[in-house]
């Protein structure tokens, strides 16, 4: 093979003074080093080696960066030893460890590897020897890590080499340096090397290097002694952690608190003026505190000496967990700074810290609040940028934080002003035991905040705000109260005050537990008035219903006997509003706190089947999931066949799989009753022998009969429609009677063949019996529990007939759940009993 190099080309390159010229050779080369047909060959790598080796002595830091690339690269084609000259490479490529740019030293190391790795370490030591003790701290470290990366390599000879480099550094009054350097002390070759030629160290070296051999034969010793131990007594001997004591006290954290401020946190992330004076100060108490080492480490500005730093830190602290709690002040603005910044080696081991330290604080250990506030927002940041992690670091701040500044701390973030943070920031706030403390800060958000801050502070504040003025108490007669909040109910309703206000006073009164008929009479009422409105309910949340759902489990041991079909009609309206997991939760807690007093006639159990019965009406498919892990649990729970409990979660989900499986149904039951019908008229048709006027005539009525009964499965389909569809389907049946369709319907879907029985026995009631126009003339006002019951007890017509509740007059009226015009007019008079 020739050589694709021309003599006139190399001595031009040679004695080129321009980088255009330069570059031209450059690129010759990695035309070469690219060409795969023909690789580049051993005389063409001795030809090009000159040039490069110069290039790499040029001042134009880019010819040098490709020039060390291209050289590490043709060490990929050669074979081990056929570098000619590699002695002048080596020392070309070394000076450039020591450059002042990252990227010159990052490259110079990857080429000086590949050089290594096809000849000897021994050219590398060679050069460290000659200039390795006039390098900068930058090139100290870099070549420092290069060499521990060969320490393997390394003969005696090597050794002898570096052997005055490493002292030197490690008499270097850097810290990063001499602590990598300490590094070299750990290997026992090359302790080795030193016990051997110890007599030839100056006095000087001999007095420092003494202790590293020392720990050497004490470890030895302690490594035979303990193998002895082990085949005497087979026991491993257990060596006590030495404590090691910072300077720093419960007292000392608690003056460094006046130099602190609760918006230093906050101003890190929206002021970058703040960050001189914040490390400022905190560089101070860092040194204040720690060694001067560890100060250096924690200080520095490169990412890989602060990650030392937080294995020192962990060192110090496991040793004993007081020096964290007594410095947990500079501790948390440390990492606070680790965490905005750009390293995430620093960031995450800045994290791993603090955690595991947290998990190691005694139950007594308590954040202040500036401590808290500090690093508040920068959590709230990270986890709404970054990582998830950051929020067990939350987890251990509210634990060992007062709730008040917790709280405060987060309403402080949303200055920030960023979506993600307010909503951690609110999620947070939710979970809260104690928002008392910051009710002035919520109400201030209210008025002042953004539409979203302002939404969400004010469903914080109704859980704070009493519902009612609380001033039932001093009413002297509550029942006309009741009759005015009755009147507003049934005039025209548009403040939303209103709504609280009636609420808190129904609430307030109930909660009393009321024995007077009169009184129980009129709270029922107003409170059914109050339920049957869009408007109202529209302004109670769900810890109200909860609250309320409660409030009537515990009046129902007290409620008078007449009105509890009443009462049942009342929780039969609460459940349809809201029939979710909070309200099962309260009714199953109320049952077991009252287990012996309670049976199936009781409003909790009532008030839970009827809710079975109506989560098929708003639930979705995530709010069934949540139904069926609460169910799941409390059934691990409640195992007993006779249990109340375990009988209503066992038939709710029930209830939740039948709802799961009729989507399914319904689905399938379109597809195959519509192919059944198609396949049945196909056959008609063939066995049909009539003209083809009639044909087309028979077709068309039977195409109609298609899309008639299509219709009707899709009105099957929805609650609001099904019992017209089911009347429908039993009138479409009497066309085909031999298909027998309503009796692969209510195979395909067992919860609608229960309606459609329930159908056909009401038509063979209703042909049976003559209706009863008895009730017919009597008024809604005189009868309460009547009218009432007749219009919220109705079970759902998915429900079984054992479902439904035993409310009064339930079976004989079909009203609607809201109240007519005649109804909602009218004056209730008190007869005795009744409304």
């Amino acid at each position: 093979m020739s050589n694709r190099f021309s003599k006139e080309e190399i001595e031009s390159a040679l004695h080129a003074s321009t980088w255009v010229e330069k570059r031209l050779f450059i690129e010759h080369v990695e035309e070469l080093l690219m060409d795969e047909d023909e690789p580049i060959s051993n005389i063409e790598v001795e030809s090009c080696l000159p040039v490069l080796n110069n290039f790499i002595s040029d001042e134009n830091k880019n010819l040098v960066q490709r020039s060390m690339k291209i050289l590490e690269a043709l060490c990929q084609n050669i074979e081990k030893d056929a570098l000619n000259n590699i002695s002048s490479i080596f020392h070309n490529v070394f000076q450039c460890i020591n450059d002042s740019r990252s990227n010159i030293r990052e490259q110079s190391i990857r080429t000086i590897n590949s050089l290594v790795s096809k000849s000897r370490v021994f050219h590398l030591t060679q050069c460290i020897s000659e200039a390795a003790n006039n390098f900068s701290y930058e090139g100290k470290f870099e070549l420092i890590s290069l060499l521990l990366t060969h320490l393997d390599d390394f003969t005696d000879g090597d050794f002898e080499n570096v052997f005055n480099f490493i002292i030197h550094c490690y008499e270097d009054k850097n810290m990063t340096i001499k602590n990598k350097s300490q590094e070299f002390f750990k290997n026992d070759q090359f302790l080795t090397y030193l016990q051997n030629n110890f007599e030839k160290l100056s006095p000087s070296h001999k007095k420092i290097l003494s202790t590293f051999l020392e720990k050497k034969l004490t470890s030895q010793n302690e490594a035979l002694n303990n193998s002895l131990h082990i085949v005497s007594h087979n026991e491993p001997s257990k060596k006590p952690k030495e404590v090691i004591y910072l300077n720093t006290s419960a007292f000392l954290r608690k003056q460094r608190q006046s130099e602190l401020k609760e918006s230093d946190g906050m101003f890190l992330i929206t002021d970058v003026s703040t960050f001189v004076p914040f490390m400022r100060r905190l560089s101070l108490d860092i040194r204040d505190v720690f060694d001067d080492e560890v100060s250096d480490l924690l200080l520095s500005q490169q990412s890989s000496y602060r990650v030392f730093a937080v294995d020192r830190l962990r060192e110090i602290f496991e040793s004993s967990i007081k020096n964290f709690e007594n410095s947990v002040d500079i501790i948390l603005r440390w990492c606070s700074i680790q965490f905005l910044g750009f390293q995430l080696n620093v960031s995450q081991a800045s994290l791993n810290l603090l955690i595991d330290m947290f998990g190691q604080c005694s139950e007594k250990f308590v954040l202040t609040s500036k401590e808290v506030k500090t690093i508040m927002p920068i959590i709230l940041w990270c986890t709404a940028t970054e990582s998830e992690a950051f929020k067990y670091l939350m987890t251990h701040l509210r634990k060992y934080s007062k709730e008040k500044d917790f709280n405060e701390s987060l309403l402080m973030s949303l200055s920030l002003d960023h979506l993600a943070i307010i909503t951690h920031v609110f999620d947070e706030l939710k979970a809260s035991t104690n928002l008392q403390s910051v009710e002035g800060q919520l109400k201030e958000l209210c008025v002042e905040g953004k539409p979203v801050i302002s939404a969400e502070c004010n469903k914080l504040l109704n859980r704070l705000m009493p519902l009612s003025p609380r001033k039932a108490q001093h009413i002297k007669d509550p029942v006309s109260r009741l009759q005015d909040y009755i009147t507003i109910i049934k005039g025209s309703p548009c403040d939303g005050d209103d709504s609280r206000n009636i609420f808190g006073f129904i609430l307030d009164t109930l909660e009393k537990s009321p024995t007077d008929v009169r009184e129980v009479r009129y709270l029922l009422y107003c409170l059914h008035s109050f339920l049957s409105e869009p408007l109202f309910i529209n302004e109670i949340n769900l810890d109200d219903f909860v609250r309320l759902i409660s409030a009537l489990c515990e009046f129902s041991t007290t409620c008078p006997v007449e009105f509890m079909d009443a009462l049942l009609s009342i929780g039969f309206v609460v459940v349809s509003i809201h029939s979710n997991v909070s309200i099962f939760e309260t009714l199953i807690d109320f049952i077991g706190r009252n287990y012996e007093t309670q049976t199936r006639r009781s409003f909790a159990f009532q008030t839970f089947t009827v809710g079975i019965q109506l989560i098929s009406v708003s639930q979705n498919q995530t709010e069934l999931s949540q139904l069926r892990a609460f169910v799941k649990s409390s059934m691990s729970q409640f195992p007993a066949k006779d249990d109340l409990r375990g009988i209503l979660c066992r038939t709710l989900l029930s209830e939740i799989v039948s709802l799961e499986k009729q989507q399914d149904f319904e689905a399938e039951m379109c597809r195959t009753i519509e192919e059944k019908l198609l396949m049945t008229t196909n056959n008609n048709n063939n066995l049909s022998e009539i003209d083809a006027n009639m044909h087309s005539i028979s077709a068309m009525a039977t195409n109609d009969d298609l899309f008639e009964f299509l219709g009707i499965l899709s009105r099957l389909t929805r609650q609001e429609t099904r019992n017209d569809a089911i009347r429908e389907l039993l009138s479409f049946e009497e066309k085909y009677p031999s298909e027998k369709i309503v009796d692969i319907i209510v195979k395909l879907s067992p919860l609608l063949g229960k309606n459609i029985e329930n159908m056909k026995n009401r038509y063979a009631k209703q042909s049976n019996s003559r209706p009863s126009s008895r009730n017919s003339n009597r008024g809604d006002d005189n009868d309460l529990n009547r009218s009432i019951g007749s219009r919220y007890s109705r079970a759902s017509p998915r429900a079984s007939p054992r479902h439904t509740p035993s409310v009064h007059n339930s079976a004989k009226k079909n009203m609607s759940a809201r109240p007519s015009p005649k109804s909602s007019t009218a004056k209730v008079r008190y007869t005795g009993g009744n409304w």
